[in-house]
């Protein structure tokens, strides 16, 4: 539940610029923070402890809401920078010789 990490750090952990499933159910913020009060266990994906049940107990469905937050480029590949390029670097004898290819499906 990303939108739970969201609310408690800023920012969430991932995201996604569209739902494919056809049955969620889009809801504003506001209806998203009563859901969450009214189901807490929504807010334990957030918390680093998966649960294969990620549907609202009261009826079943998967509910989506849309978010804005500001980040500076650095910031959102911070990760890739600090930890991925140097894990990427080490499997090489010579940095020069590595390659990455991004590939972005629009």
């Amino acid at each position: 539940m990303e939108y739970a990490r969201f609310r408690r750090e800023g920012r969430p952990g991932s995201w996604s610029a569209a739902v494919l499933d056809p049955e969620a159910v889009h809801i504003g913020n506001a209806e998203m923070d009563a859901l969450l009060k009214r189901e807490p266990h929504l807010i334990e994906l957030s918390l680093g402890e998966p649960r294969s049940e990620h549907r609202a107990a009261g009826d079943g469905r998967v509910y989506v809401t849309s978010l804005r937050w500001e980040e500076t480029y650095a910031e959102a590949v911070a990760p890739f920078v600090e930890r991925t390029l140097p894990f990427l670097c080490a499997q090489v004898q010579d940095p020069d010789d590595l390659r990455v290819v991004f590939w972005f499906s629009g």
